[in-house]
């Protein structure tokens, strides 16, 4: 009887994780549903066009007689079966980080025409965003190479000194050690 409770418990204990995680998962119902409503949001969003976007942005970076070719070679890669790929990755990453009722949200929001209108204005406040951000980073870091730098040079003296100070403390004789072959001819 006692090997049977010990057996039962220790089943029990390897199940209580897969249970926990099973009650977080969601239901077929709510997949099927927030694959739909992902679906419709991919759309909306405009994520292909949003990529051709920021390519043809990149594109304006290199020499004139390159951006045709760099568009092209972009088209080339980005085929519509690779985006079919991209597709279905994109919704079922916002299946898995949103609820049914959320994607049906931001569908309703962004099929709006204030959604629309925000939509078409993200990347300038993205591009505003970068400088803004970007530029106090970029502070940052050069504030803390110049302390970083300032924090090596003062280790670097100290260490120097500590080394010269233990030189100078070190006993000093006037006689080099004799060898061991002029000790045994004595």
């Amino acid at each position: 009887m006692r090997k049977l409770i010990l057996l039962l418990g220790l089943c029990l204990c390897l199940l209580l994780p897969s249970m926990a995680l099973a009650a977080g998962q969601p239901d077929a119902k709510e997949v099927a549903q927030r694959l739909q409503a992902a679906q419709e949001y991919w759309k909306l969003a405009e994520v292909r066009q949003q990529i051709m976007d920021t390519v043809k942005r990149i594109s304006t970076q290199l020499p004139a007689e390159q951006q045709k070719k760099f568009l092209e070679q972009f088209k080339a890669f980005f085929d519509d079966k690779r985006m079919g790929s991209i597709q279905k990755r994109w919704v079922a990453m916002c299946a898995d980080v949103f609820t049914a009722k959320e994607l049906q949200a931001m569908v309703k929001f962004y099929g709006s025409p204030e959604g629309i209108s925000i939509r078409d204005k993200m990347p300038m406040l993205m591009q505003g965003n970068s400088k803004i951000i970007g530029g106090e980073l970029s502070e940052f870091i050069k504030q803390e190479q110049a302390r970083l730098a300032a924090e090596s040079a003062k280790e670097a003296a100290a260490k120097a000194k500590a080394d010269k100070d233990a030189k100078a403390a070190a006993p000093k004789s006037d006689k080099a050690p004799a060898s061991k072959a002029t000790d045994q001819k004595k």
